[in-house]
């Protein structure tokens, strides 16, 4: 039971993303860097949903957790339980806005608050879901389904895409596969939970992209005698 209900919960949310692509919204023009057909945030769901539901029993035995864990590229593999740490892409995200804001850097600012929407997105999504499906990890703790950690570290490739093009964002998505490696490695999610985490992650940096305008928000810093602050707006 537990099971077709964490499936019925994809299709749902794969139909979501359907209808709200379809609606007309107040988007910015994302260039070419995200208009990619293969990569169209519906049918890049829709497989997702497909794939998760086609490897949900995948590795129940940890036969593929065992076998990362013994391979030579264990250390890097274990980095990406690093790398996806909200606090790694948060903190590192709203870095880069707060340094674009006080440094006059307007590309670093934008760039900084596209990051941090889309983290945030993910984020709410991710959570959602967690407490939609309640998944046993195969450590026995709850909310395996979907990855977090993956999520996050998916979030960020779109507006790396977009901003600063495939140098950038080609390590990124490098970063997220090991991330979701990581998260097997360790025994902290089945596969069908990483895949379907680094779509959601995916999903919501690019519906992050085409959901604001072009206001990118603001940020001013604060000063008093023993007191410093920093207000942002994005």
């Amino acid at each position: 039971m537990a099971k077709r209900a964490a499936i019925a919960v994809l299709l749902i949310a794969a139909g979501l993303a359907t209808a709200t692509s379809r609606a007309e919204s107040p988007a910015r023009d994302v260039s070419s860097h995200t208009e990619c057909a293969w990569l169209d945030r519906v049918s890049f769901l829709g497989l997702a949903a497909l794939a998760t539901a086609a490897t949900w029993d995948v590795d129940e035995d940890g036969v593929f957790a065992g076998r990362l864990e013994t391979s030579p590229l264990e250390g890097v593999i274990d980095f990406g339980n690093t790398w996806g740490d909200g606090r790694v892409i948060g903190g590192g995200a709203t870095a880069v806005f707060v340094a674009g804001a006080l440094g006059g850097d307007p590309g670093a600012k934008r760039l900084g608050a596209d990051l941090m929407r889309s983290y945030a997105l993910s984020g709410v999504t991710t959570l959602a879901l967690k407490g939609a499906v309640d998944r046993r990890r195969p450590t026995g703790g709850r909310y395996s389904f979907p990855s977090g950690h993956t999520s996050s570290a998916f979030s960020i490739v779109p507006a790396l895409h977009h901003h600063l093009g495939w140098r950038a964002s080609a390590p990124a998505l490098g970063l997220g596969v090991i991330t979701a490696l990581g998260r097997l490695q360790d025994r902290h999610h089945y596969l069908s939970d990483v895949i379907f985490g680094a779509a959601v992650g995916w999903a919501a940096g690019d519906l992050a992209l085409r959901a604001w305008g072009t206001d990118t928000g603001g940020g001013r810093l604060a000063l008093a005698p023993g007191a410093a602050g920093f207000a942002a707006r994005f």
